[in-house]
């Protein structure tokens, strides 16, 4: 759940959080602060040769290769698992 989820059903839905609840929106506000204070200092870029430089770094390679591959691994793990459901609840409700 999102943070604002959270505020929002504690006011107008009046959800009690539990204290797991608690520490995790508590856990959600120090961590985005502490991005925020240690971000880098943002760098305006002027030409697309500097785009292009920031996007051959092997960092980012790597994070946008393991990003496509887990993004088809699981595209075809969650499409056989939907279909193999299908196709057995298709043979248990009409091959009798």
């Amino acid at each position: 759940m999102d943070m604002g989820s959270v505020v929002l059903a504690h006011f107008l839905l009046k959800e009690k959080l539990q204290k797991m609840g608690m520490l995790g929106c508590l856990l959600c506000i120090v961590g985005s602060t502490v991005v925020v204070l240690h971000a880098l200092e943002e760098k305006f870029l002027t030409s697309v040769q500097e785009i292009w430089e920031l996007a051959i770094q092997p960092a980012f390679l790597s994070y946008t290769a393991s990003a496509i591959h887990c993004d088809i691994v699981f595209g075809f793990v969650l499409v056989l698992l939907i279909v193999a459901r299908l196709i057995l609840w298709f043979i248990q409700e009409y091959a009798r």
